[in-house]
Protein backbone atom coordinates (compact mmCIF):
# COMPACT_ATOMS: atom_id res chain seq x y z
CA UNK A 1 0.00 0.00 0.00
CA UNK A 2 2.80 2.45 0.88
CA UNK A 3 4.32 2.26 -2.58
CA UNK A 4 0.91 3.02 -4.16
CA UNK A 5 0.48 6.11 -1.98
CA UNK A 6 4.00 7.27 -2.82
CA UNK A 7 3.36 6.82 -6.55
CA UNK A 8 0.22 8.97 -6.26
CA UNK A 9 2.12 11.79 -4.57
CA UNK A 10 4.93 11.56 -7.10
CA UNK A 11 2.48 12.01 -9.96
CA UNK A 12 0.54 14.76 -8.19
CA UNK A 13 3.33 17.18 -7.33
CA UNK A 14 6.91 18.11 -8.11
CA UNK A 15 8.06 20.20 -5.14
CA UNK A 16 11.68 19.78 -4.04
CA UNK A 17 10.67 17.52 -1.16
CA UNK A 18 8.28 15.45 -3.25
CA UNK A 19 11.00 15.05 -5.86
CA UNK A 20 13.40 13.80 -3.21
CA UNK A 21 10.95 11.32 -1.73
CA UNK A 22 10.06 10.07 -5.22
CA UNK A 23 13.72 9.63 -6.11
CA UNK A 24 14.30 7.58 -3.00
CA UNK A 25 11.05 5.67 -2.54
CA UNK A 26 10.06 4.85 -6.11
CA UNK A 27 13.58 3.81 -7.09
CA UNK A 28 13.56 0.93 -4.66
CA UNK A 29 11.03 -1.25 -2.92
CA UNK A 30 12.30 -3.76 -0.39
CA UNK A 31 10.77 -6.07 2.19
CA UNK A 32 9.43 -3.96 5.08
CA UNK A 33 8.76 -6.84 7.47
CA UNK A 34 12.20 -6.99 9.10
CA UNK A 35 12.70 -7.67 12.79
CA UNK A 36 14.00 -4.69 14.75
CA UNK A 37 16.63 -6.85 16.46
CA UNK A 38 18.09 -8.46 13.34
CA UNK A 39 20.57 -5.83 12.19
CA UNK A 40 22.83 -5.41 15.22
CA UNK A 41 22.70 -2.75 17.92
CA UNK A 42 23.35 0.88 16.90
CA UNK A 43 22.69 4.04 18.89
CA UNK A 44 23.06 6.87 16.39
CA UNK A 45 21.39 9.79 18.11
CA UNK A 46 19.77 12.46 15.94
CA UNK A 47 18.01 15.67 16.93
CA UNK A 48 14.64 14.78 15.47
CA UNK A 49 11.39 13.37 16.79
CA UNK A 50 12.43 10.99 19.57
CA UNK A 51 9.82 8.48 18.43
CA UNK A 52 11.74 7.71 15.23
CA UNK A 53 15.08 7.12 16.98
CA UNK A 54 14.73 3.30 16.95
CA UNK A 55 14.06 3.36 13.20
CA UNK A 56 17.02 5.67 12.62
CA UNK A 57 19.20 3.22 14.52
CA UNK A 58 17.96 0.37 12.32
CA UNK A 59 18.67 2.33 9.14
CA UNK A 60 22.21 3.20 10.26
CA UNK A 61 22.76 -0.44 11.21
CA UNK A 62 21.85 -1.39 7.64
CA UNK A 63 24.42 1.12 6.39
CA UNK A 64 27.05 -0.68 8.44
CA UNK A 65 25.80 -4.03 7.11
CA UNK A 66 26.19 -2.56 3.59
CA UNK A 67 22.55 -3.30 2.83
CA UNK A 68 22.38 0.00 0.99
CA UNK A 69 19.13 -0.62 -0.89
CA UNK A 70 17.29 -1.32 2.36
CA UNK A 71 18.96 1.57 4.20
CA UNK A 72 17.95 4.05 1.52
CA UNK A 73 14.38 2.82 1.60
CA UNK A 74 14.26 3.17 5.39
CA UNK A 75 15.71 6.70 5.41
CA UNK A 76 13.37 7.71 2.59
CA UNK A 77 10.26 6.50 4.40
CA UNK A 78 11.32 8.31 7.57
CA UNK A 79 11.91 11.51 5.55
CA UNK A 80 8.34 11.40 4.26
CA UNK A 81 7.04 11.70 7.82
CA UNK A 82 9.86 13.90 9.13
CA UNK A 83 10.78 16.25 6.27
CA UNK A 84 12.78 18.67 8.45
CA UNK A 85 15.22 16.12 9.90
CA UNK A 86 18.51 16.77 8.10
CA UNK A 87 20.15 13.50 9.19
CA UNK A 88 17.56 11.43 7.34
CA UNK A 89 18.77 13.02 4.10
CA UNK A 90 22.36 12.45 5.22
CA UNK A 91 21.48 8.75 5.55
CA UNK A 92 19.83 8.64 2.12
CA UNK A 93 22.91 10.25 0.57
CA UNK A 94 25.23 7.89 2.45
CA UNK A 95 23.24 4.93 1.06
CA UNK A 96 24.02 5.91 -2.52
CA UNK A 97 27.78 5.59 -2.50
CA UNK A 98 29.51 2.44 -1.41
CA UNK A 99 33.02 3.26 -0.14
CA UNK A 100 34.44 -0.25 -0.22
CA UNK A 101 32.70 -1.77 -3.20
CA UNK A 102 34.45 -1.89 -6.59
CA UNK A 103 33.02 0.10 -9.44
CA UNK A 104 31.44 3.53 -9.15
CA UNK A 105 28.03 4.82 -8.16
CA UNK A 106 25.54 4.68 -11.01
CA UNK A 107 24.03 7.83 -12.47
CA UNK A 108 20.69 7.26 -10.66
CA UNK A 109 22.55 6.73 -7.38
CA UNK A 110 24.58 9.89 -7.84
CA UNK A 111 21.42 11.82 -8.68
CA UNK A 112 19.45 10.54 -5.70
CA UNK A 113 22.39 10.99 -3.35
CA UNK A 114 23.04 14.49 -4.66
CA UNK A 115 19.43 15.53 -4.13
CA UNK A 116 19.42 14.10 -0.63
CA UNK A 117 22.64 15.74 0.53
CA UNK A 118 21.57 19.07 -0.96
CA UNK A 119 18.48 18.91 1.25
CA UNK A 120 20.59 17.98 4.29
CA UNK A 121 22.90 20.94 3.63
CA UNK A 122 19.92 23.25 3.18
CA UNK A 123 18.40 22.18 6.50
CA UNK A 124 21.73 22.09 8.31
CA UNK A 125 22.66 19.91 11.24
CA UNK A 126 20.95 20.60 14.54
CA UNK A 127 24.36 20.69 16.24
CA UNK A 128 28.05 20.65 15.34
CA UNK A 129 28.24 16.84 15.34
CA UNK A 130 25.42 16.45 12.84
CA UNK A 131 26.89 19.20 10.68
CA UNK A 132 30.24 17.38 10.61
CA UNK A 133 28.57 14.20 9.40
CA UNK A 134 26.71 16.15 6.70
CA UNK A 135 29.85 17.99 5.59
CA UNK A 136 31.73 14.69 5.19
CA UNK A 137 29.14 13.21 2.83
CA UNK A 138 28.65 16.54 1.02
CA UNK A 139 32.37 16.41 0.16
CA UNK A 140 31.75 13.20 -1.81
CA UNK A 141 28.95 14.73 -3.89
CA UNK A 142 30.56 18.16 -4.32
CA UNK A 143 30.75 19.42 -7.90
CA UNK A 144 34.21 19.47 -9.42
CA UNK A 145 35.47 16.07 -8.33
CA UNK A 146 36.95 14.34 -11.36
CA UNK A 147 36.89 10.68 -10.31
CA UNK A 148 35.23 8.29 -7.91
CA UNK A 149 38.48 7.72 -5.94
CA UNK A 150 38.80 11.49 -5.59
CA UNK A 151 35.29 11.67 -4.17
CA UNK A 152 36.01 8.81 -1.76
CA UNK A 153 39.20 10.55 -0.62
CA UNK A 154 37.24 13.75 0.03
CA UNK A 155 34.67 11.84 2.09
CA UNK A 156 37.43 10.06 4.01
CA UNK A 157 39.05 13.39 4.88
CA UNK A 158 35.73 14.67 6.18
CA UNK A 159 35.08 11.49 8.11
CA UNK A 160 38.43 11.84 9.85
CA UNK A 161 37.33 15.29 11.00
CA UNK A 162 34.19 13.78 12.49
CA UNK A 163 36.21 11.17 14.37
CA UNK A 164 38.83 13.65 15.56
CA UNK A 165 36.10 15.91 16.96
CA UNK A 166 34.02 13.07 18.46
CA UNK A 167 36.33 10.15 19.27
CA UNK A 168 33.80 8.65 21.69
CA UNK A 169 31.11 8.48 19.01
CA UNK A 170 31.01 4.78 18.08
CA UNK A 171 29.64 5.42 14.59
CA UNK A 172 32.20 8.14 13.93
CA UNK A 173 34.89 5.58 14.75
CA UNK A 174 33.17 2.97 12.57
CA UNK A 175 32.90 5.21 9.52
CA UNK A 176 36.46 6.46 10.06
CA UNK A 177 37.69 2.85 10.06
CA UNK A 178 35.69 2.21 6.89
CA UNK A 179 37.30 5.24 5.27
CA UNK A 180 40.74 3.81 6.09
CA UNK A 181 39.81 0.65 4.20
CA UNK A 182 38.30 2.59 1.31
CA UNK A 183 41.48 4.57 0.61
CA UNK A 184 43.97 1.77 1.36
CA UNK A 185 46.25 1.26 -1.67
CA UNK A 186 45.91 -2.20 -3.16
CA UNK A 187 49.68 -2.21 -3.65
CA UNK A 188 50.50 -1.72 0.05
CA UNK A 189 51.78 -5.12 1.16
CA UNK A 190 52.34 -3.77 4.69
CA UNK A 191 48.55 -3.37 5.04
CA UNK A 192 49.06 -0.11 6.93
CA UNK A 193 45.50 1.20 6.62
CA UNK A 194 44.00 -2.22 7.26
CA UNK A 195 45.96 -2.67 10.47
CA UNK A 196 45.03 0.79 11.74
CA UNK A 197 41.39 0.16 10.95
CA UNK A 198 41.56 -3.28 12.52
CA UNK A 199 43.00 -1.93 15.76
CA UNK A 200 40.27 0.71 15.97
CA UNK A 201 37.53 -1.80 15.18
CA UNK A 202 38.77 -4.26 17.78
CA UNK A 203 38.40 -1.51 20.38
CA UNK A 204 34.95 -0.68 19.01
CA UNK A 205 33.93 -4.33 19.25
CA UNK A 206 34.88 -4.45 22.93
CA UNK A 207 33.06 -1.19 23.59
CA UNK A 208 29.92 -2.12 21.60
CA UNK A 209 29.95 -5.90 21.12
CA UNK A 210 26.70 -6.01 19.11
CA UNK A 211 27.52 -3.14 16.75
CA UNK A 212 27.70 -4.46 13.15
CA UNK A 213 30.84 -2.49 12.30
CA UNK A 214 32.82 -4.52 14.82
CA UNK A 215 31.99 -7.57 12.75
CA UNK A 216 31.62 -6.34 9.18
CA UNK A 217 34.42 -3.80 8.86
CA UNK A 218 36.77 -5.90 10.98
CA UNK A 219 36.35 -8.77 8.50
CA UNK A 220 37.21 -6.40 5.65
CA UNK A 221 40.24 -5.09 7.57
CA UNK A 222 41.63 -8.59 8.01
CA UNK A 223 40.65 -9.94 4.56
CA UNK A 224 44.21 -11.03 3.85
CA UNK A 225 46.00 -14.38 4.32
CA UNK A 226 48.41 -12.89 6.87
CA UNK A 227 45.66 -11.29 8.99
CA UNK A 228 42.60 -13.48 8.38
CA UNK A 229 42.81 -15.56 11.55
CA UNK A 230 42.40 -12.36 13.60
CA UNK A 231 38.81 -12.15 12.36
CA UNK A 232 37.82 -15.82 12.54
CA UNK A 233 35.99 -15.43 15.86
CA UNK A 234 33.84 -12.48 14.75
CA UNK A 235 33.20 -14.23 11.43
CA UNK A 236 31.67 -17.19 13.17
CA UNK A 237 29.54 -14.89 15.33
CA UNK A 238 28.24 -12.30 12.83
CA UNK A 239 25.00 -14.16 12.23
CA UNK A 240 24.17 -13.91 15.93
CA UNK A 241 23.50 -10.16 15.56
CA UNK A 242 22.25 -10.17 11.94
CA UNK A 243 20.74 -13.61 11.22
CA UNK A 244 18.68 -12.56 8.17
CA UNK A 245 20.93 -9.95 6.55
CA UNK A 246 22.28 -11.33 3.24
CA UNK A 247 25.58 -9.49 3.32
CA UNK A 248 26.18 -10.33 6.97
CA UNK A 249 25.72 -14.02 6.15
CA UNK A 250 28.16 -13.73 3.27
CA UNK A 251 30.93 -11.72 4.93
CA UNK A 252 32.40 -14.51 7.11
CA UNK A 253 33.38 -16.37 3.94
CA UNK A 254 35.88 -13.60 3.15
CA UNK A 255 37.87 -14.92 6.10
CA UNK A 256 37.10 -18.58 5.44
CA UNK A 257 38.35 -18.26 1.84
CA UNK A 258 41.56 -16.63 3.07
CA UNK A 259 42.03 -19.58 5.44
CA UNK A 260 41.03 -22.24 2.91
CA UNK A 261 37.95 -23.35 4.90
CA UNK A 262 35.69 -24.56 2.11
CA UNK A 263 32.89 -26.29 4.03
CA UNK A 264 32.21 -23.09 5.94
CA UNK A 265 32.35 -21.06 2.73
CA UNK A 266 29.68 -23.25 1.11
CA UNK A 267 27.46 -23.17 4.19
CA UNK A 268 27.47 -19.41 4.78
CA UNK A 269 27.02 -18.44 1.14
CA UNK A 270 24.13 -20.83 0.72
CA UNK A 271 22.43 -18.99 3.58
CA UNK A 272 23.39 -15.61 2.14
CA UNK A 273 22.00 -16.42 -1.31
CA UNK A 274 18.67 -17.52 0.13
CA UNK A 275 18.48 -14.41 2.32
CA UNK A 276 19.21 -12.26 -0.75
CA UNK A 277 16.29 -13.85 -2.59
CA UNK A 278 14.07 -13.25 0.42
CA UNK A 279 15.15 -9.60 0.61
CA UNK A 280 14.99 -8.81 -3.10
CA UNK A 281 12.31 -6.40 -4.26
CA UNK A 282 9.94 -7.33 -7.05
CA UNK A 283 11.59 -7.48 -10.50
CA UNK A 284 15.16 -7.22 -9.21
CA UNK A 285 17.39 -9.83 -7.58
CA UNK A 286 19.89 -8.11 -5.32
CA UNK A 287 23.57 -8.34 -6.26
CA UNK A 288 24.20 -10.13 -2.95
CA UNK A 289 22.72 -13.24 -4.61
CA UNK A 290 25.23 -13.51 -7.47
CA UNK A 291 28.05 -12.49 -5.14
CA UNK A 292 27.27 -15.29 -2.69
CA UNK A 293 26.83 -17.96 -5.35
CA UNK A 294 30.16 -17.08 -6.99
CA UNK A 295 31.89 -17.74 -3.66
CA UNK A 296 29.89 -20.94 -3.22
CA UNK A 297 30.86 -22.24 -6.68
CA UNK A 298 34.50 -21.53 -5.94
CA UNK A 299 34.33 -23.42 -2.65
CA UNK A 300 32.61 -26.44 -4.24
CA UNK A 301 35.40 -26.64 -6.81
CA UNK A 302 38.08 -26.58 -4.10
CA UNK A 303 36.28 -29.47 -2.39
CA UNK A 304 36.30 -31.51 -5.59
CA UNK A 305 32.53 -31.11 -6.11
CA UNK A 306 32.11 -30.04 -9.76
CA UNK A 307 28.53 -31.34 -9.96
CA UNK A 308 27.48 -29.13 -7.05
CA UNK A 309 29.29 -26.22 -8.72
CA UNK A 310 27.39 -26.81 -11.97
CA UNK A 311 24.09 -26.99 -10.10
CA UNK A 312 24.87 -23.70 -8.34
CA UNK A 313 25.76 -22.03 -11.64
CA UNK A 314 22.45 -23.23 -13.08
CA UNK A 315 20.70 -21.72 -10.06
CA UNK A 316 22.41 -18.39 -10.74
CA UNK A 317 21.62 -18.42 -14.44
CA UNK A 318 17.94 -19.20 -13.94
CA UNK A 319 17.57 -15.72 -12.47
CA UNK A 320 16.87 -13.20 -15.23
CA UNK A 321 16.52 -9.97 -13.24
CA UNK A 322 19.93 -9.58 -11.61
CA UNK A 323 20.58 -6.12 -10.16
CA UNK A 324 22.49 -4.01 -12.67
CA UNK A 325 25.71 -3.30 -10.80
CA UNK A 326 29.36 -4.28 -10.53
CA UNK A 327 28.69 -6.93 -7.87
CA UNK A 328 26.23 -8.85 -10.03
CA UNK A 329 28.34 -8.39 -13.16
CA UNK A 330 31.45 -9.73 -11.45
CA UNK A 331 29.68 -12.69 -9.89
CA UNK A 332 28.01 -13.68 -13.15
CA UNK A 333 31.18 -13.36 -15.23
CA UNK A 334 33.49 -15.07 -12.77
CA UNK A 335 31.11 -17.92 -11.98
CA UNK A 336 30.64 -18.66 -15.68
CA UNK A 337 34.38 -19.29 -16.11
CA UNK A 338 35.41 -21.03 -12.89
CA UNK A 339 34.23 -24.57 -13.62
CA UNK A 340 35.98 -24.91 -16.99
CA UNK A 341 39.19 -23.25 -15.80
CA UNK A 342 39.45 -25.11 -12.49
CA UNK A 343 38.90 -28.47 -14.21
CA UNK A 344 41.28 -27.77 -17.14
CA UNK A 345 38.46 -28.08 -19.66
CA UNK A 346 40.19 -25.73 -22.08
CA UNK A 347 37.84 -26.30 -25.00
CA UNK A 348 34.82 -25.45 -22.83
CA UNK A 349 36.64 -22.37 -21.51
CA UNK A 350 37.24 -21.19 -25.07
CA UNK A 351 33.51 -21.17 -25.76
CA UNK A 352 32.13 -19.52 -22.62
CA UNK A 353 29.19 -17.30 -23.69
CA UNK A 354 29.45 -13.55 -23.30
CA UNK A 355 26.79 -11.10 -22.10
CA UNK A 356 24.24 -13.80 -21.32
CA UNK A 357 22.41 -11.71 -18.71
CA UNK A 358 20.51 -8.90 -20.41
CA UNK A 359 19.80 -6.90 -17.24
CA UNK A 360 23.51 -6.08 -16.90
CA UNK A 361 24.87 -3.06 -18.75
CA UNK A 362 28.15 -4.78 -19.61
CA UNK A 363 29.58 -1.69 -21.34
CA UNK A 364 29.84 -0.06 -17.91
CA UNK A 365 31.77 -2.96 -16.38
CA UNK A 366 34.74 -3.72 -18.65
CA UNK A 367 36.73 -5.35 -15.86
CA UNK A 368 34.05 -7.99 -15.42
CA UNK A 369 33.65 -8.70 -19.12
CA UNK A 370 37.44 -9.07 -19.33
CA UNK A 371 37.16 -12.17 -17.14
CA UNK A 372 35.22 -14.00 -19.84
CA UNK A 373 37.62 -13.02 -22.63
CA UNK A 374 40.58 -13.99 -20.44
CA UNK A 375 39.02 -17.45 -19.99
CA UNK A 376 38.22 -17.75 -23.69
CA UNK A 377 41.75 -16.71 -24.63
CA UNK A 378 43.48 -19.11 -22.23
CA UNK A 379 41.10 -21.89 -23.17
CA UNK A 380 41.56 -21.42 -26.91
CA UNK A 381 45.34 -21.17 -26.71
CA UNK A 382 45.66 -24.24 -24.48
CA UNK A 383 43.34 -26.28 -26.71
CA UNK A 384 45.36 -25.34 -29.81
CA UNK A 385 42.97 -22.85 -31.41
CA UNK A 386 45.38 -19.94 -31.86
CA UNK A 387 43.05 -18.01 -34.14
CA UNK A 388 40.26 -17.97 -31.53
CA UNK A 389 42.81 -17.04 -28.86
CA UNK A 390 43.92 -14.06 -30.92
CA UNK A 391 40.32 -12.87 -31.25
CA UNK A 392 39.88 -13.07 -27.46
CA UNK A 393 43.21 -11.30 -26.95
CA UNK A 394 42.15 -8.45 -29.23
CA UNK A 395 38.92 -7.89 -27.30
CA UNK A 396 40.78 -8.11 -24.00
CA UNK A 397 43.19 -5.46 -25.28
CA UNK A 398 40.24 -3.15 -26.09
CA UNK A 399 38.84 -3.63 -22.60
CA UNK A 400 42.25 -2.89 -21.11
CA UNK A 401 42.47 0.33 -23.13
CA UNK A 402 39.01 1.33 -21.91
CA UNK A 403 40.10 0.82 -18.31
CA UNK A 404 43.21 2.86 -19.06
CA UNK A 405 40.94 5.76 -20.00
CA UNK A 406 38.27 5.32 -17.34
CA UNK A 407 39.99 3.36 -14.54
CA UNK A 408 40.14 2.40 -11.77
CA UNK A 409 43.87 1.66 -11.88
CA UNK A 410 43.42 -1.56 -9.88
CA UNK A 411 41.32 -3.21 -12.57
CA UNK A 412 43.47 -1.83 -15.35
CA UNK A 413 46.49 -3.56 -13.80
CA UNK A 414 44.59 -6.79 -13.25
CA UNK A 415 43.39 -6.90 -16.86
CA UNK A 416 46.94 -6.13 -17.99
CA UNK A 417 47.99 -9.27 -16.14
CA UNK A 418 45.23 -11.24 -17.85
CA UNK A 419 46.29 -9.87 -21.23
CA UNK A 420 49.88 -10.97 -20.67
CA UNK A 421 48.69 -14.41 -19.59
CA UNK A 422 46.70 -14.93 -22.79
CA UNK A 423 49.62 -13.67 -24.88
CA UNK A 424 51.93 -16.07 -23.05
CA UNK A 425 49.83 -19.10 -23.91
CA UNK A 426 49.46 -17.96 -27.51
CA UNK A 427 53.27 -17.80 -27.65
CA UNK A 428 53.46 -21.29 -26.16
CA UNK A 429 51.03 -22.61 -28.78
CA UNK A 430 53.33 -21.11 -31.43
CA UNK A 431 56.38 -22.83 -29.89
CA UNK A 432 57.95 -19.54 -28.77
CA UNK A 433 58.88 -20.80 -25.33
CA UNK A 434 61.11 -17.92 -24.31
CA UNK A 435 58.41 -15.37 -25.12
CA UNK A 436 55.80 -17.48 -23.35
CA UNK A 437 57.89 -17.59 -20.17
CA UNK A 438 58.69 -13.88 -20.22
CA UNK A 439 55.07 -12.89 -20.70
CA UNK A 440 53.83 -15.27 -18.01
CA UNK A 441 56.40 -13.98 -15.50
CA UNK A 442 55.23 -10.44 -16.27
CA UNK A 443 51.60 -11.46 -15.75
CA UNK A 444 52.36 -13.08 -12.40
CA UNK A 445 54.40 -10.08 -11.24
CA UNK A 446 51.57 -7.70 -12.11
CA UNK A 447 48.96 -9.77 -10.30
CA UNK A 448 51.24 -10.21 -7.28
CA UNK A 449 51.48 -6.41 -6.97
CA UNK A 450 47.78 -6.23 -6.06
CA UNK A 451 45.79 -7.52 -3.13
CA UNK A 452 42.61 -9.45 -3.87
CA UNK A 453 39.51 -7.33 -4.35
CA UNK A 454 36.72 -7.99 -1.82
CA UNK A 455 34.35 -8.73 -4.69
CA UNK A 456 36.13 -11.96 -5.60
CA UNK A 457 36.92 -15.15 -3.75
CA UNK A 458 40.02 -15.60 -5.91
CA UNK A 459 41.39 -14.79 -9.32
CA UNK A 460 39.54 -17.08 -11.70
CA UNK A 461 42.89 -18.63 -12.56
CA UNK A 462 45.82 -17.11 -10.64
CA UNK A 463 48.69 -15.95 -12.82
CA UNK A 464 51.28 -17.49 -10.49
CA UNK A 465 49.46 -20.82 -10.85
CA UNK A 466 49.45 -20.47 -14.65
CA UNK A 467 53.17 -19.81 -14.46
CA UNK A 468 53.51 -23.09 -12.59
CA UNK A 469 51.60 -24.83 -15.40
CA UNK A 470 53.96 -23.35 -17.98
CA UNK A 471 57.13 -24.24 -16.08
CA UNK A 472 55.89 -27.82 -15.75
CA UNK A 473 55.32 -28.10 -19.49
CA UNK A 474 58.81 -26.68 -20.07
CA UNK A 475 60.26 -29.36 -17.75
CA UNK A 476 61.39 -26.67 -15.28
CA UNK A 477 60.02 -28.61 -12.35
CA UNK A 478 61.79 -26.80 -9.52
CA UNK A 479 60.53 -23.46 -10.84
CA UNK A 480 57.04 -24.93 -11.26
CA UNK A 481 57.04 -26.17 -7.67
CA UNK A 482 58.08 -22.74 -6.42
CA UNK A 483 55.34 -21.05 -8.45
CA UNK A 484 52.58 -23.32 -7.16
CA UNK A 485 53.70 -22.92 -3.57
CA UNK A 486 53.76 -19.14 -4.01
CA UNK A 487 50.18 -19.32 -5.31
CA UNK A 488 49.20 -21.23 -2.18
CA UNK A 489 50.61 -18.48 0.02
CA UNK A 490 47.97 -16.15 -1.44
CA UNK A 491 45.18 -18.75 -1.77
CA UNK A 492 45.59 -21.42 0.94
CA UNK A 493 44.17 -24.87 0.21
CA UNK A 494 43.48 -24.00 -3.41
CA UNK A 495 42.96 -27.44 -4.97
CA UNK A 496 44.46 -26.82 -8.39
CA UNK A 497 47.66 -25.41 -6.90
CA UNK A 498 47.83 -28.33 -4.47
CA UNK A 499 47.60 -30.77 -7.37
CA UNK A 500 50.33 -28.81 -9.15
CA UNK A 501 52.62 -29.08 -6.13
CA UNK A 502 52.05 -32.84 -5.93
CA UNK A 503 52.82 -33.31 -9.62
CA UNK A 504 55.95 -31.19 -9.57
CA UNK A 505 57.18 -32.59 -6.26
CA UNK A 506 57.02 -36.06 -7.79
CA UNK A 507 58.86 -34.79 -10.86
CA UNK A 508 61.67 -33.48 -8.64
CA UNK A 509 61.77 -36.67 -6.59
CA UNK A 510 60.41 -35.06 -3.41
CA UNK A 511 57.95 -37.81 -2.51
CA UNK A 512 57.69 -36.64 1.09
CA UNK A 513 56.36 -33.26 -0.01
CA UNK A 514 54.02 -34.92 -2.50
CA UNK A 515 52.59 -37.15 0.24
CA UNK A 516 52.17 -34.14 2.55
CA UNK A 517 50.13 -32.30 -0.05
CA UNK A 518 48.10 -35.40 -0.91
CA UNK A 519 46.91 -35.33 2.69
CA UNK A 520 45.91 -31.69 2.22
CA UNK A 521 43.89 -32.62 -0.87
CA UNK A 522 42.12 -35.37 1.08
CA UNK A 523 41.29 -32.95 3.88
CA UNK A 524 39.52 -30.53 1.54
CA UNK A 525 36.48 -32.76 1.19
CA UNK A 526 36.30 -33.65 4.89
CA UNK A 527 33.33 -32.09 6.75
CA UNK A 528 34.28 -29.18 8.99
CA UNK A 529 34.45 -29.96 12.68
Amino acid sequence: MSEIITEFHCKAGRTFLVGLVCAISLAIHADEQLDVDEFGVVNFNVNCDAQIQPEVNRAVAQLHNMMYVQAEEMFGELAQENPDCAMLYWGAAMSNFHPLWPGVSSEPEMERGGIAIARAVELGGADAREQAYIDAVAAFYRDGATSFPERIAAWAKGQKKVYDAYPDDVDAAAFFALSHLAIAPKTDKAMTHQKEAGSLLEQLHVQSPQHPAGFHYLIHAYDNPLLASNAEAVSRAYDKIAPTVPHALHMPSHIFVRMGLWEETVFWNERSAQAALDESPENMTLSHFAHALDYKIYAHLQRGEPQQAVATLDQMNRITDHQNGFGSAYGLAAASTRIALETNDWEAASKIPVRVQQTIDWDKFPATEAIVYFARGIGAARSGDVEAALVAEATLRELHEQLGRDGPAYWETLVESQLNSVAAWIAYARDDMEQAENLMVTAATLEDSLDKSPVTSSAVLPARELLGDLYGLLDKHEEALTAYEAALMVSPNRARSLRGVIKEAMATGDTEKADQYRMSIADLAAPAQ
